[in-house]
């Protein structure tokens, strides 16, 4: 019997092989297929999914050029992505950009789009962006465009698209975060991030890798760091729940200083609640400089810097602007074993050693306290050393110890220091223990001595040096008042381009200050001022002075001239100062100053500004005590004479610019003005002008001749019997104004002006064109005799419920063509004669108070009909005018009517009876002060 035996055919490899690159073609291709298809199949669908839920869960205005749907664009995630991008900020930012972008790419989950038909966000791609973060001093931020789910949960539409991060991207993008309430700018340039975690959870790690090519701090208008590069590597949790932020593990290098950075950060329902935690711990001095300003880094490329540094600063705290409540800020440094040697001097920097620490409770700099507890440096054999400790800052309480004896040269060469070559050798010795308080005349228990010798000074901005630098001064005050301060300036002397100078002072007792003040020498400021540069400031033109001033301030007070010992001359020349607060130079062309005890006497002095010109006589009185003390009142008496004066020219354009919170109207943002505070009269003056002046120009107004007599007395400006010429007419003046706060003043105006025509002062005064706008087609002669009195705000302006006075108009042969109120009687009546009146010899009285204007009854004569007007308009444009239409031949028959209404849209009607206009109490409205009459009263 045969046996039989089947063996299987073993497969070959080849088939093998083929059948999985087949299969894998077919995935992959399949895989291609769905790539290619989806966004086919899903466009419209995906497209509105998202629209609809931008605007369900954005406050704000959305916009973009096009979307695109593809795998390509963010391989191998499904992105829908939408160009130019750009969202709006919400209230109160609501009309500015908030986020705008090359391109936003929102990541789409396949598998929820393909099997739930469901489309959800789990990926955000931001390209080449500008994110423009803002907050108003008041906290109110742009960011708060994302709706928030309501409270009480609702069932989930298992259609509707939702928001499930996964991973957030941002590219080469610009951040800008301007917190007004915190006086926080943050600038991040070269912005590049990408965050991963489940993000939809309630609580959730988020890991971050961030770097920023340039980035700028900047707090209180104070820049802390500026272009530096900085890398990050964060792990944050995230409580959605209560809007938490826990700072894990966060690892910072700021250009090649690293830096940990820990704490929390809770939004709170008004304001935030804060734990920062950054320090660098046992870092190289060097990386220190790496951090720090670029004229540092250029500085580190020559230097050699050895030692080390650590570094804390703490942000620990409640900030609530509507409760006042801020954190407390804290900063901490020390260095060890310091080294720095610039471009290889003969001599380093050496044994640098420096604690300091500085806290700053709530935020307020009256709490402000500094540790500086010692900081010790070696140049060669000299030293530097001090101890220096503060608590507060309006009368902060001072612990010093300073002590130096070191070659300036040296210690110029070691530091490198940048711009300026210091020489000689400075030896220090002050200790000041107490508290400085200005108002009760304290100051710190000071003993101090001060010596430079062969002093040299010369900077980049100009080649020659101020040399031959010699000082020995002395401070002492053993019992810490300003009665027990002396201050020895025993000799004191420079050259500079070859001229000597000399000073030498003693000053004592502060309360009733002595002095024995001697100075000689001549200088050349546009040279001077060269070697210490100032930006926005200029100085040129020369001064000699050879002048000695000795005696008390109480014998000067008292007029005991014979206890004064001052003379001597002071003479300018060509002086010219240009400063940034002021649109062109001044110059003073000279003046001769001579000191004859306790005056000083203007001789030849002229000047001048832009077109105008100045010449000056007079004196000044107790300038001395003045210059050396805050009690010390200054007087003196000028006369003042100008062929021309440009007020215009004076006007500086320094503020143009600045704004104020913007405000809505007529539902559009606009910026307000900001308020620059009132004029501000120094108490301390006591000083009079007499002034003439040919022409004047103020705001293509054209007077002439001024004669002006102006008291500056008591902070109280009064000028009296003033006079000008103005379109043909002569007009008088009397003015007192005081500032009662830095951001309100009191006026007193009274104004006295005959024969004025109305048709030549529509044509050629601005002002009147403005104010009287309705006068346009007016001709004749008027008169004005009025006082008024009130407020003045921030702004200069008047505060129009505060006004209070009355006056006389008085007119003469005026054609009143044009006037809407006399044009709408007209038409009610059908008197044509009424529409354009003549109005002869008529004196119309008036009252001001509580921002309404009473005029007093008054009737005229016109074309055989005789009107009798009273009533009350007011400030704001609205009338409430009483008339009687007197008909002819004797006005003994009348048509009573009312005119309501605005002065641009009056109403007439017949009748007598109507409401008062409500009045504006000034009074009742202003916050509770006290205040005093600007002429006091018995």
């Amino acid at each position: 019997m045969n046996k039989y035996y089947f063996c299987p055919m073993k497969k070959p490899k080849k088939s093998i092989v083929f059948k999985i690159l087949k299969i894998t073609g077919i995935t992959i291709g399949s895989i291609l297929l769905l790539m290619f298809l989806i966004p086919i199949l899903f466009p419209g669908k995906i497209a509105e999914e998202v629209k609809s839920f931008a605007n369900n869960k954005l406050n704000g205005e959305l916009n973009f050029k096009e979307a695109n749907l593809s795998f390509f664009n963010h391989f191998p995630s499904l992105t829908l992505t939408l160009t130019d991008f750009s969202v709006k900020g919400s209230a109160p930012y609501q009309n500015e950009t908030l986020l705008s972008a090359n391109e936003v790419a929102f990541g789409i989950n396949v598998r929820s789009l393909l099997f739930d038909k469901k489309v959800n966000i789990d990926k955000i791609y931001v390209s080449k962006a500008l994110i423009n973060v803002k907050v108003n001093a008041k906290g109110e931020a742009n960011y708060n465009v994302y709706i928030s789910e309501d409270e009480t949960p609702k069932k989930e539409d298992p259609n509707t698209s939702s928001l499930k991060l996964e991973k957030i991207a941002i590219e080469n993008s610009h951040i800008i975060y301007d917190d007004k309430s915190t006086k926080i700018l943050i600038d991040a340039n070269g912005f590049n991030y990408v965050g991963n975690g489940d993000l939809d959870k309630a609580i959730f790690d988020l890991y971050t890798e961030a770097d920023i090519e340039d980035f700028d701090f900047t707090y209180d208008g104070e820049q802390y760091l500026k272009n530096k590069k900085v890398n990050a590597d964060l792990i944050t949790k995230i409580n959605t729940n209560s809007l938490a932020f826990v700072f894990e593990q966060n690892n910072l290098k700021i250009n090649k200083l690293p830096v940990e950075f820990k704490g929390k950060f809770d939004f709170l329902s008004n304001g935030y609640d804060m734990d920062f935690n950054i320090k660098s711990e046992d870092s190289k001095l060097k990386d220190f400089f790496t951090a720090m300003p670029p004229h540092y880094v250029k500085w580190l490329d020559k230097t050699k810097v050895k030692g080390s540094t650590d570094l804390l600063l703490t942000l620990k705290g409640k900030y609530i602007a509507s409760k006042n409540q801020k954190p407390d800020l804290a900063f901490n440094m020390k260095i060890r074993d310091g080294f720095i040697n610039y471009n290889e001097a003969s001599f380093p920097a050496s044994n640098i050693f420096l604690n300091f620490d500085t806290k700053l409770p709530s935020l307020d700099t009256e709490k402000l306290q500094i540790n500086l507890d010692s900081i010790f440096f070696n140049v060669d054999k000299d030293y530097f050393k001090a101890i220096v400790k503060t608590v507060g800052l309006s009368k902060p309480k001072i612990s010093a110890r300073i002590q130096s004896k070191i070659d300036l040269a040296k210690m110029d060469k070691a530091l490198g220091l940048q711009n300026m070559d210091f020489r000689g050798v400075l030896n220090m010795d002050i200790r000041s223990e107490g508290i400085y308080d200005k108002k009760n005349s304290r100051i710190p228990v000071t003993n101090g001595k001060i010596s430079l010798i062969t002093g040299y000074v010369k900077s980049i901005y100009y080649p020659n040096p101020i040399k031959n630098i010699n000082v020995l001064a002395t401070v002492s005050d053993k019992a810490g008042t300003v009665k027990d301060l002396k201050v020895n300036i025993h000799n004191a002397s420079f050259l500079f381009e070859e001229k000597p100078i000399y000073v030498k002072a003693r000053l004592d007792n502060f309360e009733n200050i002595k002095y024995d003040i001697r100075a000689k020498g001549e200088l050349n400021l546009d040279r001077i001022y060269k070697v210490f540069s100032r930006k926005g400031l200029d100085l040129q033109g020369y001064i000699f002075a050879d002048v000695a001033f000795k005696g008390s301030q109480d014998d000067a007070m008292k007029g005991n001239y014979k206890n004064l010992d001052n003379s001597g001359t002071l003479r300018l020349r060509n002086i010219k100062t240009t400063s940034e607060y002021l649109p062109k130079p001044f110059i003073i062309n000279q003046g001769t100053f001579i000191f004859n005890q306790d005056k000083m006497n203007f001789h030849f002095f002229s000047a001048s500004y832009g077109k105008s010109d100045f010449k000056m006589s007079g004196y000044l009185q107790n300038v001395i005590d003045f210059a050396l003390t805050d009690k010390a009142v200054l007087k003196g008496n000028f006369t003042l004479k100008s062929d021309y004066i440009n007020v215009d020219e004076f006007m500086s354009n320094i503020n143009a610019d600045k704004t104020s919170e913007t405000k809505q109207i007529d539902n559009k943002p606009v910026a307000a003005p900001a308020a620059s505070g009132v004029v501000v009269i120094p108490p301390n003056f006591d000083i009079q002008f007499d002034a003439t002046a040919n022409k004047v120009n103020f705001q293509e107004l054209a007077l002439e001749k001024v004669i002006g007599n102006m008291l500056i007395s008591n902070g109280k400006l009064v000028m009296k019997n003033n006079s000008f010429d103005i379109i043909g007419s002569n007009v008088k003046m009397d003015i007192t104004y005081q500032n009662e706060t830095p951001q309100k003043a009191a006026f007193d105006f009274k104004v006295l002006a005959k024969n004025f025509d109305v048709k030549r002062a529509y044509n050629e005064v601005k002002m009147f064109r403005e104010m009287a706008s309705a006068a346009e087609n007016a001709e004749g002669i008027i008169s004005l005799d009025y006082k008024v009195a009130g407020k003045l705000d921030a702004n200069m302006q008047p505060i129009y419920p505060s006004i209070v006075g009355g006056g006389v108009l008085s007119v003469k042969n005026v054609k009143m063509k044009g006037f809407k109120m006399f044009g709408a009687v007209s038409q009610k009546t059908g008197r044509d004669a009424i529409k354009n009146p003549d109005v002869t010899k008529v004196d119309i009285k008036t009252k001001i108070k509580n921002n309404i204007i009473t005029i007093e009854r008054f009737k005229f004569k016109v074309a055989g009909f005789r009107p009798r007007i009273e009533g009350q308009t007011s400030f704001d444009g609205a009338l409430n005018i009483k008339m009687r239409l007197g008909l002819p031949p004797f006005g003994i028959i009348g048509i009573p009517m009312k005119i309501t209404g605005t002065k641009d849209n009056p109403k007439v009607s017949l009748g007598r009876q109507s409401e008062d206009l409500k009045e504006t109490d000034y009074e009742s409205q202003a916050p509770a002060e006290t205040t005093k009459p600007l002429i006091p009263t018995k």
